[in-house]
């Protein structure tokens, strides 16, 4: 999707489970995250929310009339799309059975081209060729990993604020200037690294 970095970051709404053991900072037991992404040439700005920890989004009128068992399996996890025209669901944690809740059949009989090179058998099978020269590069590369998983750990250093905070993907820092400890803590000298990355 080509989304970047989010913009700003929040917890929408969370359960805080450990406040009866008297800790007082906030926690992640069961949290809906927001993170916004500002608009790009080619696409409208837009919010994705992360539900975890049993927190679950309303799931739409075809899922839940689904007699297919779609309704039970995303029970379990998985991801939604919510569009402008329809929604596309994929149960569990990773994407192998994409659906649209509208006009499935119609759509699974008339699958679209890829647009996107498929993996090569499995991961060691995929890294394997790669190192070959078989294939460029793996699907599953630092190109997709890294920003995804820095946008991930974003919402987890966003929740000790309690606040919707602002980031800056060039500088790496917060809105809330105490949270841009966790981005990068400090180190003892001689001990530093990562300063030509900057």
């Amino acid at each position: 999707m080509g989304l970047g970095y989010p913009s700003a970051v929040y917890m929408h709404d969370s359960l805080d489970f450990r406040s009866e053991f008297d800790e007082k900072k906030p926690s992640s037991d069961a949290a809906i995250y927001i993170y916004e992404f500002p608009a790009s040439d080619n696409r409208p700005a837009l919010k994705i929310y992360w539900y975890e920890g049993g927190r679950m989004p309303k799931l739409p009128e075809g899922v839940l009339s689904d007699s297919a068992g779609m309704k039970s399996e995303l029970a379990k996890g998985g991801c939604m799309m919510v569009g402008d025209k329809n929604t596309m669901v994929s149960p569990g944690m990773r994407p192998n059975n994409p659906r649209l809740v509208d006009h499935w059949e119609e759509i699974s009989c008339s699958p679209l081209e890829p647009t996107t090179p498929r993996a090569v058998g499995n991961p060691v099978q995929e890294i394997m060729a790669a190192i070959r020269g078989d294939i460029p590069k793996c699907g599953s590369n630092f190109d997709c990993a890294a920003p995804l998983t820095e946008m991930v750990l974003l919402g987890t250093i966003a929740i000790r604020s309690g606040k919707r905070v602002i980031y800056d993907p060039a500088s790496m820092t917060f809105s809330v200037s105490s949270l841009n400890a966790y981005v990068k803590e400090p180190v003892r000298k001689g001990w530093e690294y990562g300063e030509e990355l900057a």
